[in-house]
């Protein structure tokens, strides 16, 4: 066993993600336990994700997925994860030569397994569960259970350090964006430090806002507020594009032209969005007011940083370009719903699939802009 603890205490286990670390630890137990399954759960402090089920196989390896709140407990109402911090045990072991007494176990058993070992980890700061399955005749030895209880410490101790990382870069991730988190994570987050790129910059609000705040409940306006951000950013973020504010009832967001299809990939989203605003519309209750929104694409030179005070600090993006999108933006009422600018529509692969809705001279804007829409 003492090489197995040398590994997960080495520095090549040290750089490994948890999923990384999960196979390497089955590939070091391959010729002493015949496992069938591994798997664990990192908790995360994010809004929408509960636990990043980590499982491996023989058949598929080591394999991330991101679980809700509402699965995991819903899960953990019948797992044996709830009865083993009941009984304040640091281990249950389940032979499956009879009907388990969890369903889990029950489908493992069904699917030819002969034993689990569940053990708590002691973590450093979270209560952390590994579990072992085997399809080995008569179930685990007592020696391969005495080996993979030792390994409890060192494994704690690897995944304690795998779970803060992801747990921070989960956390960076939901509150920042994608590319925002890249940079802080590289120790890009000083004032002052901004980045100048070409860029689609997209803005969008809804309608109405401020007589729902006025005349609806509270928690129906927070809701509506939900569904709608869904709606307009998630087509976004799907994308490869960031979301960089939420602001009342409007939103900000950036894809940089790195690439070639950039302005064809926005206006997908674009479509996107109103084609999900739509389908949110149709589950709506009857008294309740449909959600309508206006959404604006715009492309330029943009500056991409940190601003803020010396206690505060956010990224965002600013430029002409940005200011530009938002006065188009009010436009969205009487042009047309969705709005293209002639410099987005110039990025474009093909676009004839445009039309023209308006030709208008923005406040502080020398030229005279034209306005499209799809």
């Amino acid at each position: 066993m003492n090489d197995v603890w040398d590994w997960l205490l080495s520095e090549e286990a040290r750089g490994l993600l948890a999923t990384g670390l999960v196979a390497g630890l089955a590939e070091r137990l391959a010729d002493r336990v015949p496992i069938e399954r591994m798997a664990t759960g990192l908790r995360t402090l994010h809004p929408e994700i509960a636990v990043v089920s980590i499982v491996w196989t023989p058949e598929g390896g080591a394999t991330a997925e991101d679980l809700p709140h509402s699965a995991v407990e819903s899960a953990l109402r019948t797992s044996p994860i709830t009865a083993l911090r009941e009984q304040r045990r640091d281990f249950m072991r389940v032979k499956l030569d009879v009907p388990a007494p969890f369903p889990l176990l029950e489908s493992f058993r069904e699917g030819g397994s002969t034993d689990y070992l569940l053990m708590r980890l002691p973590a450093l700061s979270r209560d952390q569960m590994f579990s072992v399955t085997t399809r080995q005749p008569g179930g685990f030895t007592d020696a391969q259970v005495e080996l993979l209880l030792g390994l409890r410490m060192p494994l704690s101790l690897r995944l304690e350090l795998s779970m803060t990382r992801h747990v921070t870069r989960s956390l960076l991730r939901a509150y920042l964006g994608g590319r925002p988190t890249q940079r802080v994570l590289h120790g890009d987050h000083r004032r002052q430090n901004g980045e100048r790129m070409e860029a689609v910059v997209f803005t969008c609000d809804l309608r109405g806002f401020t007589s729902r705040v006025d005349h609806r409940p509270s928690e129906e306006v927070l809701e509506d507020l939900d569904r709608y951000f869904e709606c307009a950013a998630d087509p976004w973020v799907e994308r490869g594009g960031d979301v960089l504010k939420f602001i009342g009832d409007a939103v900000l967001g950036i894809l940089p032209l790195d690439r070639p299809d950039a302005a064809d990939v926005a206006l997908e989203a674009a479509q996107a969005a109103f084609v999900r605003l739509a389908e949110a519309n149709a589950s709506l209750p009857a008294d309740r007011p449909p959600l309508e929104m206006g959404y604006v694409l715009h492309a330029g030179p943009v500056v991409f940083g940190n601003i803020g005070s010396r206690q505060r600090i956010d990224f965002t993006v600013i430029g002409p370009v940005v200011n530009e999108a938002s006065r188009i933006e009010k436009l969205t009422k009487e042009l047309a719903p969705l709005l293209l600018t002639d410099t987005f529509v110039g990025h474009l692969a093909d676009p004839s699939a445009t039309r023209e809705v308006g030709r208008e001279t923005l406040r502080g804007v020398t030229r005279e802009v034209v306005l499209y829409t799809a």
